[in-house]
């Protein structure tokens, strides 16, 4: 289990919380409440997939934030995570859409056939080690047909958020019907790591009546280094975006196989 650094690790001795995971059975509902409405990305992402005229591999999917958007536009979606709680989430929304939802391993999958694109979006590919991002990568460039793409997003981080010398903390407070969303992100350059610290409070008839304290762990990996590891598994970026600038940036790198059609 991640410990709670920081504030919020003072918020969970205080009120005796346990930390839990937030992409785990209990943390999942708060993790929709606070990004299923979250457009960052969705512009890119629906640009690509008019220009796919194949099926789309989703890895990270969670509960559906870009996965039924893809859909929308009639392509087939094979969509991928390893939260079965998250899945189910996705299960329930289904329509008439063309969504196959499979757990597995983002680092580790398998299929017999090849995708016009694969979508890696979220910033998910935070959430893995060098050796991890590697593996992916691999395995992205063996499911690529061969004018495909892989669209991968992640953050580049100011300068003070990365320093080795000092340790960084930015909160933010949410409101999500009755309950408060406490965003604690603690920034550890020496480590090479962001930690997520998700405090939320029920509130009913103006009293709290519920306390819990979610958490999750990304690395500090930026554009520059991406481009380096995609292109060491057979992979060449054709297209680089970032959000203005700030302290978290958000970017998107369109890659295709090196050597691939462009047709």
């Amino acid at each position: 289990m991640i410990s709670a650094p920081g504030t919020a690790g003072r918020l969970a001795q205080l009120y005796g919380l346990r930390p839990q995971e937030l992409y785990g059975p209990a943390g999942a509902a708060v993790y929709d409440s606070m990004c299923r409405y979250d457009s960052t990305e969705l512009t890119d992402v629906l640009r690509l997939v008019q220009a796919t005229a194949g099926p789309v591999l989703e890895l990270a999917c969670g509960s559906g934030r870009l996965t039924f958007p893809l859909a929308s536009r009639g392509h087939e979606v094979v969509a991928l995570d390893n939260s079965a709680t998250l899945l189910a989430m996705v299960k329930e929304r289904l329509a008439a859409q063309r969504i196959s939802v499979v757990e597995g391993d983002m680092t580790q999958f398998v299929f017999d056939r090849s995708f016009s694109l694969i979508v890696l979006g979220t910033s998910s590919v935070c959430l893995l080690d060098a050796d991890q991002r590697a593996e992916l990568f691999r395995r992205v460039a063996d499911h690529l047909t061969d004018d495909g793409v892989f669209y991968v997003s992640g953050l580049d981080l100011d300068d003070r958020l990365t320093a080795r010398t000092r340790d960084a903390e930015r909160v933010t407070v949410l409101v999500a019907g009755e309950r408060v969303l406490t965003l604690h992100q603690y920034f550890s350059g020496r480590r090479g790591v962001r930690t997520t610290s998700l405090f939320t409070e029920t509130v009913t008839d103006h009293e709290t009546t519920g306390r819990d304290l979610f958490t999750s762990e990304i690395f500090l990996v930026g554009s520059t280094r991406l481009r380096e590891e995609v292109r060491a598994a057979g992979l060449e970026v054709v297209e680089t975006r970032h959000s203005p600038p700030a302290e978290q940036r958000h970017f998107q790198l369109t890659c295709r196989r090196a050597g691939g059609g462009r047709g």
